[in-house]
């Protein structure tokens, strides 16, 4: 647990950045997951509980990153508990921004899975720009939630 415990610490600093680097957070959370193959159930368990709430907390796409985290815990044999509901929340915020993105792109006429739209919509729908980005990222762990839980589900 200490080399697990290390990395998940490792990780939740490098959220504390004025503004995070994303690479530099899957970095960590890459050493976060292979200290996770040698852990037991129950001490992966905490690091997804320990997750929940530093997604909320964090820029949307940092979050997002952390739900995949959360979720391959969960796939590796970690309990869900409160992160689930709480990455069920998270996803409706999202998909409330991708409807925004998808609603901008169509009022000007271009393809929303377009680079150059995600740069042309990032000035005025930054924020929506954002959540089209974490979506996938949140209804991937949503689901693993929802398949492992039945507590999840019941709240989506």
């Amino acid at each position: 647990m200490p080399e697990l415990n290390d990395r998940l610490i490792t990780l939740l600093d490098l959220l504390n950045d004025a503004t995070p680097n994303v690479d530099v957070i899957q970095q960590a959370g890459n050493a976060l997951m292979e200290a996770a193959r040698e852990a037991t159930d129950d001490e992966r368990t905490a690091v997804v509980q320990a997750l929940g709430p530093a997604m909320g907390d964090a820029h949307p796409l940092v979050g997002s990153i952390l739900a995949i985290y959360a979720g391959a815990m969960v796939e590796f044999g970690a309990a869900v508990g409160e992160t689930g509901p709480a990455i069920v929340n998270l996803l409706t915020q999202q998909i409330n921004g991708a409807i925004d993105y998808i609603e901008a792109a169509n009022a000007k006429d271009i393809e929303p899975d377009e680079t150059q739209t995600m740069q042309a919509l990032a000035g005025d729908y930054g924020e929506a720009v954002l959540r089209w980005q974490a979506f996938n990222n949140y209804g991937r762990s949503a689901l693993t939630m929802m398949q492992n839980s039945p507590e999840t589900r019941a709240t989506a």
